[in-house]
């Protein structure tokens, strides 16, 4: 029987050990919640309150990038609509002042042309009214050697004259 009695010792416990250590583990408990409890809450209130207010900041910074960059694409857009119409006013303005030389250069050219035809023509006038003076002056001294007869010189550089102008009227 020996043997049985110490199988049922070691099966069941010793109650008055089972008590003691159940009031060493209340006391660990009690010390725990005395020192321990209310400091470890606080803390962790208090890095849950700092977790927090982060979270909100990191939110409201989000905010503020996505507000800042939806600004950003607005003046963005903004920018090149300007800059294309900008581009576009300056060719326009390019093509006026393209034509505008052109316009001017083409009036320069005509102008040119224009006092060019008037002082071919005036030189041609200018000519013609030296030849006929040549002509009066050859058709007189040739008339004077033919002649050779004392004419009135006026007279005759009339008659002279008369021909010549009908000659240059039938050309």
């Amino acid at each position: 029987m020996n043997i049985t009695f110490d199988v049922a010792e070691k099966l069941f416990p010793n109650i008055f050990t089972v008590i003691i250590q159940l009031c060493s583990t209340g006391v660990i408990f009690i010390v725990a919640y005395k020192f321990l409890w209310n400091p470890a809450r606080e803390f962790l209130a208090a890095k849950a309150e700092l977790t927090q207010k982060e979270l909100n900041e990191a939110k409201a910074a989000n905010e503020e990038a996505q507000r800042q960059m939806r600004n950003a694409k607005q003046q963005l857009s903004e920018a090149s609509f300007k800059a294309k119409d900008i581009v576009e006013k300056g060719k326009d303005e390019g093509k006026i002042v393209k034509e505008s030389i052109i316009r001017d250069g083409r009036a320069q050219a005509d102008l040119m042309l224009k006092n060019a035809r008037e002082q071919i023509a005036f030189e041609q006038d200018k000519m013609r009214q030296n030849i006929q003076k040549e002509i009066v002056d050859v058709a007189l001294l040739a008339t004077e050697k033919l002649m050779k007869e004392q004419a009135d010189e006026e007279k005759n550089r009339e008659s002279v004259v008369a021909f010549v102008e009908g000659m240059t009227e039938n050309e």
